[in-house]
């Protein structure tokens, strides 16, 4: 499991996080603030998680479950780039298949905070 713990400074304004899956492996991914479900699925795309003095003090959390789907290459790539609040971000984490391995889980967790 590779796994990635940050913060991102909010904006008023719609917040939306896209989830890339890369390196030709198929993902799925859900997307959650506590226990309210945004998203589960294999394409995240500019998904609306709220408006940035709605979601102050809490945390998002983003699962993804990837296979080798392209055995040609080891590696595996998460992608997460979050929009609309004080400046768009883009975190990466990569990770590679050990020999027989066929999933890789990949948790990204994100506290959301005011700018000051």
């Amino acid at each position: 499991m590779k796994t990635l713990h940050t913060n991102y400074k909010l904006d008023p304004g719609v917040i939306t996080i896209t989830v890339l899956v890369g390196s030709g492996q198929r993902g799925n991914t859900l997307v959650a603030i506590g226990g309210q479900v945004f998203a589960n699925g294999p394409v995240i795309n500019a998904l609306e998680i709220g408006k940035g003095n709605e979601l102050a003090g809490k945390t998002l959390s983003v699962i993804s479950n990837v296979s080798q789907t392209n055995t040609s290459t080891q590696d595996a790539v998460v992608t997460y780039q979050l929009r609309g609040g004080e400046e768009d971000r883009e975190h990466r984490l990569d990770d590679g298949f050990a020999d027989g391995e066929v999933q890789i889980q990949f948790v990204a967790t994100f506290d959301l905070t005011e700018s000051p």
